[in-house]
């Protein structure tokens, strides 16, 4: 699996960060196919995101507690859109979000 992480302000709350999050994924064209939670990160945010019509598979998880969020693509789920996209996610992120 590959990860990539995201720069998150510390001093923003949590739930406006992972409503950022997700209004990023959603303005990149992406829909979100599964949330849950992770038994590796208690607490955690962890989201499933798909380009409609195209194979493969963008996850999203974001640990509140620690201000920590990442993108990441298993090797089964890979598809050429995630790699092209993931640069674009994470500055939609960062545009939603109040600079560190």
């Amino acid at each position: 699996m590959r990860h990539l992480a995201v720069s998150l302000s510390k001093d923003f709350p949590p739930g406006e960060t992972e409503r950022a999050l997700l209004d990023a994924l959603v303005a990149c064209g992406l829909v979100i196919k599964e949330q849950k939670a992770l038994k590796k990160f208690p607490g955690c945010r962890h989201w499933h995101a798909k380009l409609p019509r195209h194979p493969g598979t963008m996850e999203l998880t974001y640990k509140p507690l620690h201000r920590q969020a990442w993108i990441s693509v298993q090797a089964g789920r890979t598809a050429p859109w995630i790699n092209r996209l993931r640069p674009r996610v994470r500055r939609e992120i960062k545009a939603r979000l109040p600079a560190n």
